[in-house]
């Protein structure tokens, strides 16, 4: 039974981790800056400082010098505790701020200021102990901060990008569209208040937010105006500030591309990153120009299968790393991205140093993360999929009770509402599962198919990751039935019901679903021939031609002759199905169907010969008669396959991520529906008639 890797089981943190597990990497550039706590382009401590003395010996009119100097302290006392990221000084410097604050009750000016202090502490507080009380109790006092403020004082673009500051923080962690709504109209009001000197930051900062936007409404004008923002806020920027807006920008591209897979961004972002690398002097520079580097290095090695990216990416987040003191607060995140990386090349060569190393750095990433930390669940599940890898390796039964373990602990911090609620019952399921065939406890595999019927139902239909779970799903439902018939156990299972042909059904709806990944489609035509071997050989001959279908789609949704051999050569789920070709002929043979038979090898020929360019794939021939057309084919293939491949983290009343999937999977249509009406390809994506085959062999070979 053809079961394939770990095809979809992703995890994904919706904030500073931002990324999948083993199909991208932590801290994902897709914005510019890091955001600085100044947020009107006050960016050094030296200028805040500054601001604060001059209001403390000037100060507001009538204030008394003991309430400045109080004020002052406690800004004093936030900034050294800041600095020293100590949880006990963080929280002697929210108290202080918090009794300032009501002592200046009476001086708006003063109270704004102790506000914004007490702000700082508390967002610094989130982000040591991933506790959200501490961003909600900061979004509050910034919020009073800019109330109390009057309206034309000079504090106030400082207190706005302020706030805007940690409401940005909040959005990174709720995905709320109302807060980065809050975020972008302050920025406007900032950015139309800025001076010349600090136009290039509020620029970025700006960016920034259009680009998180982006995120949750997947609306190209937000994302296309960031880039531009960017491109502005470079003319202007200071040398010193250069490096980070280029690898801010690189970060944007590499967006984009993730986004329509149009790969002159990705190669204009590896190019722009390139030379962030090369201008960075500071330590904090290079750390993050040589980690978005490294990510789209990374993606490129994705859809190039080119190890020079990937060995190249494994360098540059080492050298983040390097730079990155123990206890920083994006250790983790460095910790993961390297780690990523690393399993990328372990599952090319199966090297256990690489295995042993990534599970070193996963460990390290989790024990630098509080167990309230809102990435605590999704870092558990990181490492409990590499343990998983190294049980497939060594068969080590300690490896896979790590990995059933943490699973079992992700699970427990997940809320039930959670939108990734799916991936961690399928991938409990899934560890449950190999426990059974190692220990052959019935009880294992009735839980398991129990958690993952609890995936697929807490999936609509068409949502992209249903195909996997109806996938996982099958595979263990096929499992019962199979120990079933070797051993009458059903006594003490819930599912002596199950009914093969329910399953083969389950199977086919999997292989002829539009709206499911093309790999997932895939596995489930293998899986579905597989069973109709086994059990219900009357759809076998339907389960060939699915797989050959599925194989025509994923060579030829917009995959350059390069990429086309390098996924024909690499990936899991092809190299399988081509072991199925000859076993399709000779079934064909043995039901007295020759026409099949020719049928099946001209379209296994076909595809294998792809492989070292002799033959002219399907997309090839609509080239050749209409190239704007063929241009459309390969972009809308290229976006409908990542559209289907994500798994949508988030969803606003703006956009629908499944209704994205739907629209382009009937753009698709549409396309291939046009290209069938040229002059010689009426058979666009269809299998060659026996009969067109045939008349062409007429001649001899």
């Amino acid at each position: 039974m053809f079961r394939g890797g770990k095809a979809a089981a992703t995890f994904v943190a919706t904030a500073d981790d931002g990324n999948e597990r083993h199909s991208g990497v932590e801290g994902t550039p897709i914005s510019n800056s890091e955001w600085t706590e100044e947020g009107s382009g006050l960016s050094d401590s030296s200028s805040r400082e500054e601001r604060t003395t001059e209001r403390a010996t000037g100060g507001s009119e009538g204030a008394s010098g003991d309430l400045q100097d109080l004020v002052h302290k406690a800004w004093q006392m936030t900034k050294a505790a800041v600095e020293s990221s100590n949880i006990e000084k963080l929280e002697e410097a929210v108290v202080f701020a918090e009794k300032a604050a009501d002592a200046c009750s009476a001086d708006p000016v003063l109270r704004s200021d102790a506000l914004d202090s007490l702000g700082w502490a508390r967002w610094v507080m989130f982000e040591e102990t991933g506790i959200r009380e501490h961003i909600e109790r900061a979004v509050q006092a910034r919020e009073e901060a800019v109330k109390i403020c009057p309206p034309n004082h000079s504090d106030r673009p400082r207190l706005l990008g302020n706030l805007a500051c940690v409401l940005y923080i909040r959005f990174q962690t709720s995905a709320s569209i109302e807060d980065v709504d809050r975020c972008i109209a302050l920025e406007e009001e900032i950015l139309a208040l800025a001076e010349p000197q600090n136009r290039s930051l509020q620029l970025n900062n700006l960016a920034s937010s259009l680009i998180r936007r982006f995120e949750v409404t997947t609306n190209p004008v937000d994302l296309d105006r960031c880039i531009t923002l960017q491109e502005e806020a470079l003319e202007s920027a200071s040398p010193p500030d250069r490096p980070s807006g280029l690898w801010g920008l690189g970060g944007s591209l590499h967006t984009r591309f993730e986004n329509t897979a149009n790969m002159s961004d990705l190669e204009k972002s590896v190019a722009v990153l390139q030379e962030a690398v090369a201008l960075s002097e500071s330590d904090e520079d290079r750390r993050e120009s040589q980690n978005s580097l490294g990510i789209s290095l990374q993606t490129r090695y994705h859809q190039t299968r080119n190890m020079a990216d990937l060995d190249q990416s494994i360098t540059l987040f080492e050298a983040a790393l390097e730079l990155c003191s123990a206890t920083h607060v994006k250790r983790p995140v460095y910790l993961n991205n390297l780690a990523t990386s690393l399993g990328d090349r372990f599952r090319l060569g199966k090297n256990i140093a690489d295995l042993d190393r990534v599970i070193a750095l996963e460990e390290e990433s989790l024990a630098l993360t509080p167990p309230t930390h809102v990435f605590q669940s999704s870092r558990l599940c990181n490492l409990a999929s590499s343990f998983d890898d190294r049980f497939d390796l060594n068969h080590d039964i300690n490896d896979l009770e790590k990995c059933v373990t943490l699973y079992e602990q992700a699970l427990a911090l997940c809320p039930t509402t959670h939108v990734k609620r799916h991936d961690y019952l399928t991938s409990l399921a899934r560890s449950l599962s190999k426990r059974f065939e190692h220990k052959r406890d019935v009880a294992d595999l009735d839980r398991a198919i129990k958690l993952a019927q609890s995936a697929l139902e807490s999936l609509p239909p068409h949502h992209p990751q249903h195909s996997y779970c109806l996938n996982e799903l099958s595979l263990l439902q096929l499992d019962h039935i199979r120990e079933s018939r070797r051993n009458d156990f059903n006594h003490v299972c819930d599912y002596s019901t199950l009914r093969v042909d329910d399953v083969v059904h389950q199977l086919r709806q999997v292989a002829d679903s539009y709206h499911g990944p093309s790999d997932q489609r895939l596995i489930g035509s293998l899986r579905w021939i597989d069973a109709s071997k086994e059990f219900l050989q009357e759809s076998l001959s339907d389960a060939y031609s699915a797989m050959y279908d599925i194989l025509d789609v994923i060579t030829t949704r917009g995959h350059s002759l390069e990429t086309r051999y390098s996924q024909l050569t690499t990936d899991e789920s092809i190299t399988d199905a081509k072991t199925y070709f000859t076993d399709a002929v000779r079934f064909a043979i043995s039901q007295n169907r020759p026409h099949d038979a020719v049928v099946f090898l001209e379209r296994g020929r076909a595809l294998l010969l792809a492989q070292v360019g002799h033959c002219r794939m399907p997309l090839d021939e609509i080239r050749g008669r209409d190239p704007e057309l063929a241009a459309q084919l390969e972009s809308v293939g290229r976006q409908l396959d990542r559209a289907l491949a994500s798994d949508p983290t988030r969803n606003s009343s703006d956009s629908d991520p499944i209704a994205q999937s739907m629209r382009l999977t009937s753009e698709w249509n549409a396309l291939v529906d046009r290209a069938r009406k040229l002059d010689g390809c009426h058979d666009f994506l269809k299998p060659t008639p026996f009969e067109s085959l045939q008349q062409s062999a007429s001649a001899g070979p």
